[in-house]
């Protein structure tokens, strides 16, 4: 017969998604664990760890501190219940800092740095088109490879797929950039990849906010970029499934889901037809 204590040898390396024990006001949290949680589990759906305190604590009767791990903190644990892994218990935090590299600031325009967005939103029920994507779940040797192989292994074809590498070449200069910032773009910021901009800027960090992201990474905004499609962006997303030819996935990409003025159309098919070549 095993009990709590026989078998206890595996630890975890994990990121606090939500903090907000509303129910048992004992200071738990969620916790997704890489390599152990893939990114079809919801946040809504992952295992509430309970929190070790310090033994100036008095544990009992809700005397004293709670713990205050913040949302996105990197903790460090044990399962309880061994191979199981159902009963987490975070035994401290491994400190990190979320700003951007000495790389990412140089390539900021005007070296001017957005600051980091922060949410108090506490409702972590189902998300629809709430994809956590690993980065090393990407695959290709360069960001304009990353995002073509990202978008056929989520349904698109080479063709639509190779738009998408066109539009964001011309949005985030030819590197995809995910941390290309115009401080004024017709009179408004715009970010990433797609130069996101006011409502769709600000509903980026809110998203990745809530699902305790980086919105700078490209996994972050690729993730986003579905959450859009299935979403505030359906109408968009099924005409651009439905096109055959690159030069039509790209400039439905730009008119449907980019909306620019147009200017840079035939920039961004040229884009386009050069990843599907190399890439396909």
């Amino acid at each position: 017969m095993s009990f709590y204590g026989d078998n206890i040898n595996r630890f975890f390396f994990g990121i606090v998604v939500n903090n907000n024990d509303a129910d048992l006001n004992l200071g738990r949290v969620q916790i997704r664990i890489p390599g152990l949680h893939s990114s079809e589990i919801r946040n809504y759906d992952l295992p509430w760890a309970q929190v070790m305190l310090p033994t100036t604590e008095p544990g009992v009767g809700g005397v004293g501190a709670n713990p205050m791990i913040a949302n996105g903190a990197q903790v460090f644990g044990v399962f309880l219940d061994g191979k199981d892994s159902q009963i987490p218990l975070v035994l401290g935090t491994v400190p990190k800092i979320d700003r951007p590299s000495v790389q990412q600031r140089s390539t900021f325009i005007g070296d001017t740095i957005p600051p980091a967005y922060t949410t108090t939103s506490q409702d972590n029920g189902p998300r629809n088109g709430s994809r956590i994507i690993p980065p090393e779940s990407l695959e290709g040797s360069t960001n304009a490879e990353k995002v073509y192989r990202f978008f056929v292994n989520n349904g698109f074809n080479p063709e639509q797929a190779a738009g998408w590498v066109g539009n964001f070449a011309v949005e985030s200069t030819v590197n995809i950039d995910p941390t290309a910032y115009n401080p004024n773009d017709v009179g408004a910021e715009a970010f990433g990849i797609a130069q996101w901009r006011k409502e769709r800027y600000d509903a980026l960090r809110a998203w990745a906010g809530e699902t305790a992201q980086d919105y700078r990474t490209l996994e972050t905004q690729l993730g986003f970029v579905l959450y859009e499609l299935e979403g505030s962006e359906r109408t968009a997303a099924t005409n651009i499934r439905s096109t055959r030819t690159v030069e039509d996935a790209a400039r439905t990409i730009d008119l449907l889901y980019e909306r620019s003025d147009g200017t840079k159309r035939e920039v961004r098919v040229t884009y386009a037809r050069d990843a599907l070549a190399r890439f396909r």
